[in-house]
């Protein structure tokens, strides 16, 4: 009976379910970027993308979690001032967490705060350099700021991470549109 009730706890332990964090040292990124490169259409990239980016918002412990929740939500009911403040407290827990500087990037971007939303793609792309969704706001920065060849070099990069991105390939068609239109 004691043998019995042993295996049905550990049965129990193994069926619960564990919360488990990630970030951009997940291991799971590296098949995934890989699958991302090679998908056969925008519609199988946006697969792959989408769990690249549940596996960014992932925060590495449960602080964190409800934090980007947090922060995410004062985002989504236009309160950039609370979601950079909470962004900004996300950073100094974890310096090392890159979706938290993105977060921020973003925020920073919405509130026209260009210089400081460049600094922290900066950041977030020291940090993972595969990053697209910073690569692709670096880009939206730089078409603000009327700097469209950077710009350009930005969705171009986007592009050699995720091929079949079609928002990417959008702007950069544009611009290279509004750039052969201009004597540059």
């Amino acid at each position: 009976m004691a043998k019995l009730r042993s295996l049905l706890i550990v049965f129990v332990l193994v069926l619960l379910p564990v919360k488990s964090f990630a970030d951009q040292t997940d291991p799971r990124l590296p098949d995934l970027f890989d699958e991302l490169k090679s998908a056969a259409d925008a519609g199988e990239a946006a697969v792959v993308e989408q769990q690249i980016w549940e596996i960014w918002h992932t925060a590495p412990n449960e602080k964190l979690q409800l934090l980007m929740r947090e922060g995410m939500d004062a985002m989504n009911h236009s309160d950039l001032a609370q979601a950079r403040s909470i962004f900004d407290e996300m950073i100094e827990l974890a310096p090392d967490y890159a979706e938290g500087w993105n977060k921020r990037a973003t925020v920073n971007y919405l509130m026209q705060d260009l210089p400081a939303s460049l600094a922290d793609i900066a950041e977030t792309l020291r940090r993972e350099p595969r990053h697209f969704g910073a690569i692709a706001g670096r880009g939206l920065v730089h078409i603000q700021s009327d700097q469209l060849a950077e710009a350009a070099e930005a969705f171009e990069d986007v592009l050699v991470i995720s091929p079949q991105n079609p928002g990417s390939q959008a702007n950069l068609d544009a611009i290279r549109e509004a750039l052969g239109q201009r004597d540059i």
